[in-house]
């Protein structure tokens, strides 16, 4: 998963081990929380929105383990 300027999001800066069913969730949980978040790509504030969204994935992934 990647933010709007190409950074990887929090959940994918080695805090947990890499796998791809891992990833697969992380990224579901990641488009979710974006979701849930709600705004919109051309928003100003959208990176903003990605990081906190990456903060909230990573949280719930968290919380499954």
């Amino acid at each position: 998963i990647r933010l709007h300027n190409g950074e990887p999001t929090p959940c994918r800066e080695g805090r947990i081990m890499s796998h791809p069913v891992n990833d697969s969730i992380l990224e579901t949980l990641f488009e979710e929380a974006l979701a849930e978040i709600g705004i919109k790509e051309d928003s100003p504030f959208y990176a903003d929105a990605e990081k906190i969204a990456g903060e909230m994935a990573m949280n719930k992934f968290l919380e499954m383990g």
